[in-house]
């Protein structure tokens, strides 16, 4: 059978910690002022939980976008159907009287 677009995304969305690069200002030897840059880790307002970063591959994002639009398609039909429906019924106690 053939597997779903959808099938274990979860395995497959990957994951990753987020850094940012800090400009950072130290003296050296001869009391110059050196900046640098360094790699720091990005937290949640907590201070203690880091920041992760999630990302898809373009071929996955566009298999999440499909499934959308199918799942909306199907809702926008099945409304449809039920206003056909009422009008049909409506239509039909109208011509009775």
């Amino acid at each position: 059978s053939r597997a779903k677009p959808l099938e274990n995304l979860s395995q497959r969305i990957s994951k990753r910690a987020l850094t940012e690069q800090q400009e950072k200002t130290d003296t050296d030897a001869d009391g110059k002022t050196v900046s640098h840059y360094e790699t720091v880790p990005v937290y949640e307002a907590d201070g203690k939980t880091q920041k992760l970063g999630y990302s898809l591959r373009y071929d996955e994002l566009q298999c999440l976008l499909l499934e959308a639009r199918k799942q909306k398609q199907v809702a926008l039909e099945a409304r449809i159907a039920a206003l056909e429906a009422k009008l049909t019924k409506a239509s039909a106690t109208g011509s009775a009287n």
